[in-house]
C-alpha cells in the first residue's frame, strides 16, 4: 500500500468574515486561482492573506484547501479547529481526510480553514469529512 503523504502547512486559522465560504474543499493548481482564493479570504480581514501566506510553486505543488462554516459571531463562538489530518495515496486517487479535532464549549475564536500543499499529481483528489 502506498504511504500517507506528508503535507506542508500553508495557512490555518480564522477568518473575520465566515459568510464567504460554505463547507467547501478546493484543489488549487495555479497562481491565478490561488490569488483569487486569498483575495476572497481578505474580505473584512485584518490579515492580508496575499502577503501573509506562504508561496506555493504551482509547477511542483498543489494546494489543498478545506473550509468549514460556523454560525456565530466572535466572541460568542465555541473554540473549534478544522484540520486536514490524513492524506492517503492509493493507486487510483489521493484521499484527504478532514475533521474537527478540537471543540471547547467556551468563548473563543473558531479556526475554520486549513490549507496544505503536496507534490503535484495527476491523480484525482477526493475529500472525506469525518
Amino acid at each position: 500500500t502506498p504511504p500517507n503523504i506528508f503535507a506542508d502547512q500553508v495557512l490555518k486559522g480564522a477568518l473575520n468574515n465566515n459568510t464567504l465560504f460554505e463547507k467547501e474543499n478546493f484543489v488549487i493548481d495555479n497562481q491565478e486561482d490561488w490569488n483569487s482564493l486569498l483575495e476572497k479570504m481578505n474580505d473584512n480581514s485584518s490579515i492580508n492573506f496575499l502577503e501573509f501566506s506562504s508561496s506555493v510553486d504551482f509547477n511542483n505543488y498543489l494546494a489543498l484547501a478545506s473550509f468549514d462554516k460556523f454560525d456565530c459571531t466572535y466572541p460568542s463562538c465555541n473554540t473549534i479547529t478544522y484540520d486536514i489530518t490524513v492524506i492517503h495515496e492509493s493507486e487510483e486517487a489521493i484521499t484527504i481526510t478532514v475533521q474537527n479535532l478540537l471543540t471547547i464549549a467556551t468563548e473563543g475564536y473558531p479556526q475554520p480553514f486549513h490549507i496544505v500543499k503536496i507534490s503535484k499529481t495527476e491523480k484525482p483528489v477526493q475529500f472525506n469529512r469525518l
